[in-house]
């Protein structure tokens, strides 16, 4: 399970590495209901990735029985695909960022993250993680790598929760900080931080996702020649 999880590290690390995730902790960090609506919001983020990433990778199992080399290629030749369409899309970011003078446009999700109840934080975690277009590829590729390989069902679900605890690493890693220092001691550098990141979303996603692209790419063409 180890290596399969190692296959998918590129992936995990494209989601945790977006700074809008990042962006959403932070400022539900700086709300009065911090330590709550955060550990909810993670929940609900960590855990629908999960469930999606296992739910593909079991679909891809099915097929994988059946037609193993089919599935392994194809596999690899979705794994292509979404390194280059990561390419594209970090083209375009980079080609969107903020020229000098120029305001950066804050993403519509972080105007609402102050002001959610924990309930509220969960579905909003849920929602955001899948409705982050930029997620989707991330996981498909994922859950397709995982069901491909030939671990057994509880593997599969246990990969594919791994998955989704690294991809969580950027919402999970500033709640356990905030849980630890406390709330006062981390406001100001949490405030920083958020203004850093809107200020440089463009550029941080251009970065990202070329690197991953590269990866991916990199990964998926010797099981395709």
């Amino acid at each position: 399970m180890v290596s399969v999880v190692g296959d998918v590290t590129g992936q995990a690390m494209g989601i945790a590495l977006s700074p809008v995730p990042l962006a959403c902790i932070v400022l539900i960090l700086l709300s009065e209901r911090a330590l709550a609506a955060g550990a909810a919001f993670a929940v609900g983020w960590s855990t629908s990735l999960a469930v999606v990433t296992a739910l593909v990778a079991l679909l891809t199992g099915v097929s994988a029985e059946d037609y193993p080399e089919e599935t392994d290629y194809g596999a690899n030749l979705f794994q292509l695909a979404v390194g280059i369409m990561l390419l594209g899309l970090a083209l375009k970011n980079f080609l969107q960022r903020p020229r000098a003078g120029d305001v950066p446009k804050r993403p519509a999700i972080l105007d609402r993250m102050t002001s959610l109840s924990a309930s509220a934080a969960l579905l909003t975690g849920a929602g955001a993680a899948l409705g982050n277009v930029k997620n989707i590829p991330f996981v498909l590729s994922a859950g397709a790598v995982i069901g491909a390989s030939s671990l057994g069902r509880g593997q599969v679900i246990g990969a594919s929760m791994v998955f989704a605890a690294i991809a969580s690493a950027s919402v999970i890693v500033p709640l356990v900080a905030v849980a630890i220092l406390g709330t006062k001691r981390t406001a100001p550098q949490l405030a920083r931080l958020e203004v850093w990141l809107v200020k440089n979303l463009k550029i941080i996603l251009a970065v990202v996702l070329s690197i991953i692209g590269v990866v991916m790419i990199s990964l998926a063409l010797p099981g395709i020649g």
